[in-house]
């Protein structure tokens, strides 16, 4: 198991560096933040002078090799917007964020795995045709166009609900139901269809002919096998959340990384974009990290693929 985890943790640098490159040639792409900064009828000195301060005079590779080797040492450059070290305005914004993904994937994972058992045991029953129809109703429908009916109906007509911001508990409802609806179809489906699957296999038979109650067939053998793909599944789910939060965040103006990812691209804050999607890359990476080695702990015969 030791071997696999760190035969993992070897490729993540290899997938960082990627992702760095793709960074650096879109904002580049992006156009000339000096613009952004100085007024239109700035003189051309200026303008050069800004431009040597941010290193954007050094040839593309240079630049690069640069931006890499202080990404390595923490150093992201400064914010325009700001005025700070770029990681540590990320670094402030990732508690709001954390927060909110974090009740959401657990609610989702629950909620998914519980709903999904109900409808596979179910099938048939007009509780599995509601809880199938809202899961394909909830998939194909968009996280912002959700955030936005459910402040109208909530936050300005009945006034139940606050409609941005962060605080209390009441600030958490609208915009994790909105990620819920994101998290949860998903895995329900993927648990219906797998518990479906395993329970024409020949081992559910067997262990119905020694005399096993259904309910310990069920969490006793189905469930356990039925958890894999699952697992697997959530683990793609929580790099994808991140996506939805970017959108939810927005929204809700919830204070959290996503909407400052938002902010950053707005302002062509070349320093905070940079370490905005790269501190959002490592939390994908090391998800589907986290989702291979729990299934590597159930399934020893992935160690070894």
């Amino acid at each position: 198991m030791s071997r696999y985890v760190i035969r993992r943790l070897l490729q993540i640098p290899f997938a960082v560096l990627g992702i760095t490159l793709i960074i650096f040639v879109l904002i580049r792409f992006r156009g000339d933040p000096t613009a952004l900064y100085l007024p239109p009828d700035a003189p051309p000195e200026l303008r050069e002078q800004m431009r040597h301060n941010l290193g954007l005079d050094l040839p593309l590779p240079v630049q690069y090799i640069r931006f890499v080797s202080n990404m390595v040492q923490g150093d992201f450059g400064m914010s325009m917007w700001h005025r700070q070290p770029a990681l540590d305005v990320v670094l402030s914004y990732i508690p709001a964020t954390v927060q909110l993904m974090g009740l959401a994937l657990v609610l989702g994972a629950v909620l998914g795995i519980v709903l999904g058992l109900l409808s596979a045991t179910n099938k048939g029953s007009p509780l599995d045709m509601v809880l199938v129809s809202i899961s394909v109703f909830g998939q194909s429908m968009p996280s912002f166009w959700l955030g936005i009916m459910l402040i109208l109906l909530f936050a300005v007509n009945l006034r139940w609900l606050p409609a941005s911001g962060r605080g209390g508990w009441e600030h958490y409802v609208l915009p994790t139901f909105t990620l819920l609806m994101f998290l949860v179809p998903p895995t329900l489906l993927l648990v219906r269809s797998s518990v479906l699957e395993l329970l024409r296999e020949d081992f559910v038979l067997v262990a119905r002919s020694k005399g096993l109650a259904d309910r310990a067939i069920l969490y006793g053998h189905v469930l356990k096998n039925a958890l894999r793909p699952t697992i697997t599944s959530l683990g793609m789910q929580m790099g994808r959340a991140m996506g939805g939060a970017v959108i939810t965040e927005t929204v809700f103006a919830w204070p959290g990384l996503g909407r400052l990812s938002v902010q950053a691209v707005g302002n062509r804050d070349m320093a905070l974009v940079q370490a905005s999607v790269v501190i959002l890359a490592v939390w994908v990476i090391l998800c589907n990290l986290i989702a291979d080695v729990a299934n590597a702990s159930l399934d020893p015969r992935i160690q070894t693929d």
